[in-house]
C-alpha cells in the first residue's frame, strides 16, 4: 500500500493488491450488526464476491483506497476502473 495523504494521524493509502486486513473496518461494522440485532450480516461475504468477480473479469481492474492510524484500518473504498460490468454491482 502506497501512502497518498496524511492528515493528523490519519494516512490515506491505495494499493491494487487486496490484503485481507483491508476487511477489518467491514468485520468491525459485521461485529456491531450482531451485537446490535440488525438483520443483514453479509457485508464481508458481499465484499469478498465482488472483489473476486472483479478481479476474474479482464476488462477491470480494482484499487483498494484504505484510511489507517496508528496501523489500525478504519475504513476501505473499492474503486473500479475499466469496462465496467454493471451486472455485477446491480
Amino acid at each position: 500500500m502506497e501512502v497518498i495523504h496524511k492528515i493528523n494521524d490519519i494516512n490515506f493509502g491505495v494499493a491494487t493488491e487486496f490484503n485481507s486486513k483491508y476487511l477489518t473496518p467491514i468485520i468491525q461494522n459485521l461485529l456491531f450488526k450482531v451485537e446490535n440485532e440488525w438483520d443483514d450480516y453479509n457485508e464481508v461475504y458481499h465484499c469478498c464476491n465482488l472483489i473476486e468477480k472483479v478481479r476474474n473479469n479482464n476488462d477491470m481492474n480494482i484499487d483498494f483506497h484504505v484510511m489507517m492510524k496508528d496501523e489500525k484500518y478504519l475504513g476501505i473504498a473499492l474503486v473500479n476502473k475499466g469496462i465496467i460490468d454493471y451486472k455485477i454491482f446491480f
